[in-house]
Formats: C-alpha cells, sequence, structure tokens
C-alpha cells in the first residue's frame, strides 16, 4: 500500500518542467568539461539514481558535443525506473549498462567511476558522510563527483521567504476547514527538510578525500504547475505536512499555493539550486 501511494505521489511530474531540466543540462555539461578522461583505458561515467533516464539521455548529448567516447553506467534501485530508463534509451549511440542496486554497494556494481552523477537526491541521503564515502570508493583518482539539490539551506532566493511560509500557513487553514480530522505531527520532519548548507556539503567531501572544483548556486524560475507538482510528491507532502494523510496534504499544497499566486499576482518565485562537481584525490 505504501509503495503504491508513493508511485501516485511520485517525483516524476515535477521533473517534467523545463527549468528542472536546465539545471540538470548545466550540472552534466559542467562535469563532462571538467572530466580528464584516462589514458589507459575507456572512460565510465555512472548516472546514480537515474530513475527514467532523463539525467542520463543528457550525459548522452554532452558527451556527443565534446566528442568524448564512454560507456555508462545507469543505477537506480527501482526495477520499473529501470525499465523506463532502458525504453527511452534505446537506440543510443552511447554503450549504456542498466543495474539495480544503490551506493551501498557502488563498486561492485559498476567498477571504478571516472565520473559519478547524483542529480536532486542528496538531500534524501540520511547518512551523508557514509554515502560519499561509499562514492568515494566507487570513483576513480582523478575522478568526478557531481550532484545538485533544490534542497539546502540557501534555497530560499532572498526576499522569497515569506512565500514558503505563506505556503504553509494557506495549506494548513485549508486543512482545518476542509479536513478537520487530520491532525499534524509537529515534531515530525522529513530527512528531505533537513537541510544542510552548501559549506557543509563541502566539508562532507573534503573529509571523503574530494576537492572541490565548482560550486554554485543556479537560480531557476518556478512557475504554479511546478510548486503544485511538488506539492504532490509524498516526500515534500511528509516535509510540509507531517502527519496529514497524502491525498490531504497534497490537495492542501495545491490549494494553498494557487491562492498565493493568485492574491498576490505572481507568474513564478525565484529558488537556488545548488551544483556541485568536485574531484577526488589523486595518491
Amino acid at each position: 500500500m505504501i509503495q503504491r501511494e508513493q508511485e501516485t505521489y511520485g517525483y516524476e511530474p515535477f521533473t517534467r518542467h523545463a527549468f528542472y531540466q536546465e539545471v540538470n543540462r548545466t550540472l552534466v555539461q559542467r562535469t563532462i568539461e571538467a572530466l580528464k578522461p584516462p589514458p589507459d583505458r575507456d572512460t565510465t561515467i555512472v548516472d546514480l539514481g537515474c530513475g527514467t533516464g532523463a539525467v542520463t539521455e543528457m550525459v548522452v548529448e554532452a558527451l556527443s558535443a565534446r566528442d568524448v567516447q564512454a560507456s555508462i553506467v545507469a543505477v537506480d534501485p527501482a526495477a520499473e525506473q529501470l525499465a523506463s530508463a532502458r525504453s527511452r534509451l534505446a537506440g543510443s549511440p552511447t554503450d549504456i549498462r542498466f543495474v539495480q542496486g544503490d551506493a551501498s554497494a557502488l563498486s561492485s556494481l559498476t567498477g571504478k567511476a571516472d565520473v559519478l552523477i547524483l542529480s536532486n537526491a542528496i538531500h534524501l541521503v540520511h547518512d551523508k558522510d557514509s554515502t560519499i564515502g561509499q562514492i568515494a570508493a566507487a570513483v576513480a583518482p582523478g575522478g568526478l563527483f557531481a550532484f545538485n539539490s533544490a534542497f539546502f539551506s540557501g534555497a530560499y532566493v532572498d526576499g522569497t521567504e515569506n512565500f514558503y511560509r505563506l505556503w504553509t500557513i494557506r495549506a494548513m487553514r485549508w486543512l482545518r476547514a476542509e479536513r478537520p480530522e487530520v491532525r499534524l505531527a509537529r515534531d515530525a520532519k522529513a530527512m528531505a527538510m533537513q537541510w544542510l548548507t552548501p559549506g557543509d556539503y563541502e566539508a562532507h567531501l573534503e573529509r571523503n578525500g574530494f576537492e572541490v572544483v565548482s560550486r554554485t548556486l543556479d537560480e531557476a524560475l518556478m512557475t504554479l504547475e511546478s510548486f503544485q507538482d511538488i506539492g504532490h510528491y509524498w516526500l515534500f507532502i511528509e516535509g510540509a505536512l507531517p502527519g496529514a494523510p497524502l491525498d490531504a496534504g497534497a490537495e492542501a499544497l495545491h490549494h494553498g499555493v494557487a491562492e498565493i499566486f493568485e492574491q498576490q499576482g505572481l507568474t513564478g518565485v525565484p529558488r537556488n539550486w545548488l551544483q556541485v562537481v568536485a574531484r577526488r584525490a589523486t595518491p
């Protein structure tokens, strides 16, 4: 039942927005530009948490644009996501291997990677130091680890903090009016809402043998529809309205953000994406 609900309240609709694709494409391009292909073997690129293959497809495009020869290993814990990625990338000019798994067994699944990309997921990792350590073990010396996130301390562009506060208030007001039986769990906080600073991430990287090549905040303009899509994502609902049933939470967030956009005459709200490329130290 839980898995079915998570599929119903999934992340995929949010990934279809143009700004979301653009921030990922920017990360991929920066990463491939920083790549130093190994002189003695083929280049291997790992897309960890590849989902339906959208970022994997961007990697293929970036490799082609720079005329870089490489093989890709697309890794995801969900078999159905891998099936979608395999279908999406059928006929790709790049050699792609699809592997079911996660960071806990990366080295055995992928071998040494020259690039490892983890897009829009690092904020979901519970033990970031351990996971980055596992990633370091899977990345060859001199190889790259790239990741991004819109859920970190600094994601709110200056002047937009009140928008998010109002969104929660309006959603809670809707719940009280339309679903009075719902009781929120005040002490609960989903992992996606436990945010690190960019400096925290850099410290984790340095402890695990990485040196930051680039660290930027890339601003994206989010539309009403994109806020409604992220507000329909189960993990966002759990973070914003802990304890609310997913159906009630999704509807409350949908109505709450629509009300703010209408009352304030908004066409979009800017948000920062943290984009990081780091290189593993060489002996």
